[in-house]
């Protein structure tokens, strides 16, 4: 039985070399003529075929973002840190944090508020601020 398996194996591995053989040394002129016998007007399949592919391609970025929304949704549910302390103390502990590196490329002005916001809830995420801190 395994020689007779074999042997139809190496059949259709023949015949799949010799249609391949048969596409590749094909001229185009022939390809598009025997596309044009069986489907009509190559330039039109051309358009509806790019047009399938973008649509294919527009709905796998739409589950894509679907997923990452998904994601992102839960993370934030999963890593809700809320801060305990008060932001006047935050804010302090930020600023002994971190020292005036940022100056020189904000041309000598600090942070804005909404960056020190977003770094105090960076830092409050990683556990900066430790309920047991003195603030000293």
């Amino acid at each position: 039985m395994t020689g007779d398996t074999k042997k139809e194996r190496d059949a259709l591995d023949r015949l799949a070399d010799g249609l391949v053989d048969d596409i590749l040394n094909a001229s185009d002129e022939d390809i598009l003529a025997e596309l044009t016998e069986e489907h009509g007007n190559p330039a039109r399949l051309a358009a509806e075929m790019r047009a399938l592919f973008e649509c294919t391609a527009l709905e796998g970025g739409k589950a894509k973002l679907a997923a990452a929304r998904q994601a992102a949704a839960e993370a934030r549910h999963k890593g809700i840190t809320v801060l305990s302390i008060d932001p006047a103390e935050a804010r302090r502990r930020y600023e002994r944090m971190t020292p005036k590196l940022t100056l020189a490329a904000r041309k000598g002005e600090g942070q804005s508020e909404r960056d020190v916001d977003s770094s105090i809830e960076d830092l409050a995420e990683l556990g900066a601020f430790d309920e047991e801190d003195d603030g000293a």
